[in-house]
Order: C-alpha cells, then sequence, then structure tokens
C-alpha cells in the first residue's frame, strides 16, 4: 500500500514539473519598448523677425522631429534574424534613420523583404506605392539580438502635431509591449516600488512589533525601513516575483 501511494505521488510531481515545463516553454514572451519623440524645429511665416523654412531634398517641410525607439530584450532568450517594423500614421511621414545596438559596435539593417519594395529598378523613379512605404513603414532585421541587449532606431519625421511612431514585430513567438516612460529605482518602474514598498514596510512594522522588541529599537528600524522601502521593494521584486514570470 505504501509503495502504491509514493507510486502516486511521484506521478503527480512528475505531472506537476511537466505542466510547469511546459508553461515555460510554451508562454508568451514580451520585448519592450519606448518611444521618445521631440520637434526640432518648424516653419513660420513672421513680418516682424523673419520667415523660418525647413528644407529636406528641396522640399519645404511644417516641422521636423526627431525620434528614438529603444527595444529591450526581455524574452529570456537570445533572438537569430529578429525582425521588426517601426511605422507611422498617416499624418507622419518618416524622413532618415539611424539603428544600432547600445553599448556596442553592432548595427543592423533594413529587412531584405523591405530592401527589395523599395528598391529602384534602373531608369525608373519609385512609385506611389514605395513612396509610401517609405513614409510609414520601416522594417528591420536584426542577425542576432542578445537577451539583455536595447537596440535603438533615431528617425526624423514630419507633419502631424506629436511625429508619434509605433512598433511591431511579426517574429514568431515575440510579442511588443510599450512602456511608458516613468522613472526607476534599481531598475525596477517606481509604480511597482512604491506601492510594494509601502506594503513591505506595513508587513515588516507588524513583524517587529510582534516579536516584541523595545519601542526604540523598533522605531529606529520602521524609520530606516521607510527610508529604504523602494530599495528594498525593488530588491524583493527582482529575487522573489520576477522568477514567478517565467511560468505566465
Amino acid at each position: 500500500m505504501d509503495e502504491y501511494v509514493k507510486h502516486v505521488i511521484f506521478a503527480i510531481l512528475g505531472g506537476i514539473v511537466t505542466w510547469i515545463c511546459q508553461k515555460i516553454a510554451n508562454r508568451k514572451r514580451f520585448l519592450r519598448y519606448t518611444v521618445n519623440t521631440a520637434q526640432l524645429g518648424f516653419s513660420t511665416q513672421d513680418e516682424l523677425f523673419g520667415d523660418i523654412k525647413i528644407i529636406w531634398n528641396d522640399t519645404h517641410l511644417s516641422n521636423v522631429h526627431f525620434s528614438r525607439v529603444e527595444i529591450q530584450n526581455t524574452s529570456g532568450r537570445d533572438l537569430e534574424k529578429f525582425t521588426f517594423t517601426v511605422y507611422s500614421g498617416e499624418e507622419t511621414n518618416m524622413l532618415v534613420d539611424a539603428k544600432f545596438i547600445l553599448g556596442s559596435t553592432k548595427i543592423f539593417n533594413w529587412s531584405e523583404a523591405f530592401s527589395e519594395t523599395i528598391k529602384l529598378s534602373e531608369g525608373k523613379e519609385l512609385d506611389s506605392h514605395q513612396i509610401h512605404t517609405w513614409r510609414h513603414n520601416r522594417e528591420y532585421m536584426v542577425p542576432v539580438f542578445n537577451r539583455g541587449e536595447t537596440l535603438q532606431v533615431q528617425m526624423l519625421s514630419t507633419g502631424g502635431a506629436s511625429g508619434a511612431l509605433f512598433v511591431d514585430t511579426r517574429t514568431k513567438g515575440i510579442h511588443m509591449k510599450h512602456q511608458a516612460q516613468v522613472a526607476e529605482i534599481h531598475g525596477v518602474p517606481v509604480t511597482i516600488t512604491l506601492p510594494l514598498g509601502i506594503l513591505l514596510a506595513a508587513l515588516l512594522t507588524c513583524l517587529l512589533v510582534l516579536a516584541g522588541w523595545n519601542d526604540w529599537l523598533t522605531s529606529t528600524t520602521v524609520m530606516l525601513i521607510g527610508l529604504f522601502a523602494q530599495s528594498i521593494a525593488a530588491f524583493f521584486y527582482k529575487v522573489i516575483i520576477w522568477p514567478l514570470r517565467l511560468i505566465d
């Protein structure tokens, strides 16, 4: 009977381990990206102080925006032939770009499919489809995008009030997730460390009171916990919470 129970328990544990491994292997992998855009200048007419004109390739522009798109490999694995797209709405026209991986000498280029799309045939000019694609869609291919690396695309654009750009990917098993720019504590957003820090500080304070520490020592310890609550929360998140995300 004991041997039978032992086999059942091991079978259940084996099933749980298998389920966890399958969840880890088949989970959705997200890459975080941010887009920061600033207006560099705009054209205007002023009878008193004079006109301001922005000209690109002999074309007058209403304004010029500078955008910095960054994608961080938070998937937990190295990616080969990572393909992604930076695109804009109809009101924004993309101009020139620069692309590289931060902290390294590696660069990447447009994808082969995109290069073929805008390829200029000998003796011909770009047609309307190619011009529209160039203005509103750029596809890039990174041969090797290692875990933890961050790539950056710098873009000049014109038109539209905000110069908004967006990111997507057709790489299998990868999903793009926009991340708003927020302050971070030890690499963890304050939107996480602030509430988590308050919760941990409250729990630690309750434990100190239940432990029967004297008032002076408890007050001093609670004050120190309050001062470093967000740092404590950041380390707690990295050590305890982050591994649990592997099975999400």
